[in-house]
């Protein structure tokens, strides 16, 4: 009866609604909802209590096909109590939850979990920076506090202040009356001024609505910049501070397939900032940190990435090798190596740890090199013969194949400080590979064997020189040829200082 009166104002049976599709949940459903960048995909957050008294909350993505509801991805979560709020990232990969007790967790689409983080209060509200970087919670007494995607708490102040920054902002103290805080939400505004320059700049304005009013809306700044708050920036802001191991947990979270550009900036700061400071166990393991977010990430990167960024981060890796390099840390060094694969770093092990006398490691770095020297010549011989063998008819015979192998041979051992064939330069600044920050107190590199004495010299500008013959000697001039010469000399420089002489008095 009560189904009949709700349709009763429909014209015919064609226009009452129908069920297209439906899905049963297994938990108790705490939020549902419509994603915002596909239409065909509903977010669940299901929570699930045993009789343990064990919480887990279990975040599912559906995807509508073809009239049907199928579940693409499940990440299940265990809580240590009930949690009171949750919030889905601008970007729909990241899910933020928090617990009555205080604890905040944030999990992405990736199976990745952060580490439990206790806030000062139990959170009502929360919500995420448009840029994805920054999530905000509150509670109903307008006590407000920041943290970044791995949960490292922020520090703010009002501009017109002189006090402390401070982890925790409260609003309650400005109030006569104890408010309520019901929602917060933020709205990014980009406007061009042309008066102060051709920039656009970027306020970050938050939205607070208390309940019978009023409603409040703070500008938020960083350090008195207006830019935007994504991660590079914010990056930044912890190097300035002295943070540097927050700016590199920051980068880890970083998705190099949908942020690529403020990946490589962030991570091309923090190597900058670390290179400059001397090297001690703490940096050497923030900077194997950093490199690792694309040397060994998360998920596999894309051929489009590796492509776009890989020249950029290669010569990252090549200024970290210099470094480690430079403080004699020979053994990682020689790893690193063998993952670029490249001649002259082996090299540059070879001529340093000759000239320390560490002769074990100086040969293995030049049977590297020189293996790497061999295949890059075979490789290209390779080429060179296939090239010219299509030339060639059927009806060459093996006789002539063996002699044309055997004109190949093995190539020469690499003479110091020689390069094999480099393809075309790429049109970037590439990083000095010079050895010219070592410290003269420890130790000083020689790039190649030069002769002591002319001796040595068995030939020179393509001129052969015999091996029984004297060395040449400066050529010297009769006496007499030297003393006319130098009277010479000596008459143009009187005649020359008469002139001036005679100027000086003109004027």
């Amino acid at each position: 009866r009560r189904r009949s009166c709700q349709c009763s104002y429909l014209s015919s049976e064609r226009d009452q609604p129908r069920f297209s599709m439906f899905f049963r949940t297994e938990y108790d459903p705490i939020e549902v909802f419509f994603s915002s960048k596909q239409p065909n995909i509903i977010h669940t957050i299901q929570q699930k209590i045993s009789h343990k008294g064990e919480v887990t909350l279990e975040w599912s993505i559906i995807e509508i096909r073809y009239s049907q509801l199928e579940t693409t991805y499940v990440l299940s979560l265990l809580l240590p109590t009930h949690p009171c709020v949750v919030s889905l990232g601008p970007k729909e990969d990241k899910l933020f939850i928090a617990c009555i007790d205080g604890s905040l967790l944030i999990a992405d689409c990736d199976n990745h979990i952060s580490d439990f983080v206790k806030s000062t209060f139990t959170p009502s509200l929360a919500s995420w920076h448009p840029d994805d970087c920054l999530i905000l919670i509150s509670n109903e007494k307008g006590q407000m506090q920041w943290y970044d995607t791995t949960l490292s708490p922020l520090k703010s102040q009002f501009t017109s202040e002189d006090s402390t920054p401070s982890t925790v902002l409260d609003l309650s103290v400005y109030f006569k009356y104890q408010p309520t805080l019901l929602n917060i939400m933020w709205n990014r505004s980009g406007k061009s001024s042309a008066s102060c320059d051709s920039h656009p700049q970027f306020d970050d304005f938050l939205l607070l609505q208390f309940e019978r009013g009023p409603i409040a809306v703070m500008k938020l700044v960083c350090r008195g910049r207006k830019m935007k708050l994504t991660s590079d920036v914010i990056v930044n802001q912890y190097l300035a501070t002295g943070y540097v191991e927050q700016a590199v947990n920051l980068l880890l979270t970083i998705d190099w397939d949908r942020n690529g550009e403020v990946a490589l900036a962030s991570l091309q700061t923090i190597v900058t900032y670390l290179i400059r400071l001397p090297l001690n166990p703490f940096r050497e393991n923030l900077l194997e940190k950093a490199l690792g977010c694309y040397f060994n990430p998360r998920k596999p990167l894309s051929d489009s990435v590796e492509e776009e960024y890989g020249d950029s981060v290669h010569d990252l890796a090549r200024r970290f090798f210099h470094h480690l390099l430079r403080y004699q840390v020979l053994e990682k060094a020689y790893r690193l190596a063998i993952d670029l694969e490249e001649y002259d770093l082996f090299m540059d092990i070879h001529n340093y740890c000759k000239s320390i006398g560490n002769s074990d490691l100086a040969l293995a770095a030049l049977e590297k090199a020189e293996e790497i020297m061999f295949s890059s010549s075979s490789a290209s011989s390779g080429c060179s013969c296939s090239s010219s063998c299509s030339c060639y008819s059927s009806d060459v015979s093996n006789v002539e194949i063996g002699l044309a192998k055997s004109r190949i041979g093995t190539p020469p051992l690499p003479v110091v400080n020689s390069l094999p064939p480099q393809p075309a330069p790429r049109n970037k600044v590439r990083p000095s590979t010079h050895f010219s920050g070592f410290k003269q107190d420890h130790v000083s590199l020689d790039f190649g064997q030069m002769p002591s004495s002319q001796e040595e010299v068995t030939y020179a500008s393509g001129f052969s020189i015999p091996e029984n013959s004297t060395p040449l000697t400066k050529p010297m001039l009769p006496t007499e040829s030297l003393n006319s010469l130098n009277e010479k000399h000596l008459r143009l420089l009187k005649s020359n200082n008469g002139g001036n002489q005679e100027i000086e008095k003109g004027k």
